[in-house]
């Protein structure tokens, strides 16, 4: 196996690669120097969304940050508790995710924004250590760091290209239309990790039968 030294390898040189594109992408150096206009109708953006202060968008993601330390540990370990798979915590975690942003159509109450992070973190919180483990339960007595090196590289291919893709949605096409694609992307998501977890099972009852088939 790879082992874990070439897991840092990875994640050190996709961290090099992360930088590099977003100098490539943001290029501050072309950037044009342009005349400081205020239109008369300007918009602070701390207001442009359910008209939030910046007070509130900052209690907001803290709410995200705080649940993280106060529930993650307790609510991991008793997930482990529940005796289901992991393939099946995945969906619970990327269902929750998907429905955070699904209720942010729903309604233009300022609460809704409230109960989509509730949503998002509980399901983060849910798919990532779960997530991660099944990468890691995959591989073969020697090839951990093979798949957790896979696994990671994935996840910092998503952070480079999600944020930046959001954005240019938001600033095309609005925020509505920006959830409702995500929304689309969650499920669809949530198609793959479901036969994915037929497969699995499939491929464990082909092991049973073949392990009792040697004892016949």
């Amino acid at each position: 196996g790879i082992g874990y030294g070439s897991l840092f390898w990875v994640d050190g040189l996709t961290c090099i690669f992360a930088g590099l594109l977003l100098v490539k992408i943001l290029n501050p150096r072309r950037a044009p120097l342009k005349e400081e206009v205020l239109p008369l109708n300007s918009k602070s953006a701390y207001k442009d969304v359910h008209l939030l202060s910046e007070l509130e968008i900052g209690l907001l993601f803290a709410c995200n940050g705080l649940l993280i330390f106060l529930c993650e540990m307790p609510l991991v370990k008793w997930l482990e508790g529940t005796g289901k798979s992991l393939t099946a915590l995945m969906i619970i975690g990327g269902a929750m995710v998907g429905l955070s942003f699904i209720v942010l159509n729903l309604t233009s109450w300022g609460g809704i924004l409230l109960i989509s992070m509730f949503l998002i973190t509980f399901g983060e919180m849910i798919m990532f250590p779960f997530s991660n483990a099944y990468a890691m339960n995959r591989s073969n007595r020697g090839s951990k760091g093979e798949y957790l090196a896979l696994y990671m590289m994935a996840f910092s291919f998503s952070h480079i290209f999600s944020h930046n893709g959001g954005m240019q949605l938001i600033d095309h096409f609005g925020f509505t239309t920006t959830w409702n694609i995500i929304s689309i992307i969650s499920v669809v998501s949530l198609i793959l990790l479901t036969l994915l977890k037929y497969f699995i099972k499939k491929e464990q009852q082909t092991e049973v039968e073949l392990s009792e088939s040697e004892f016949v």
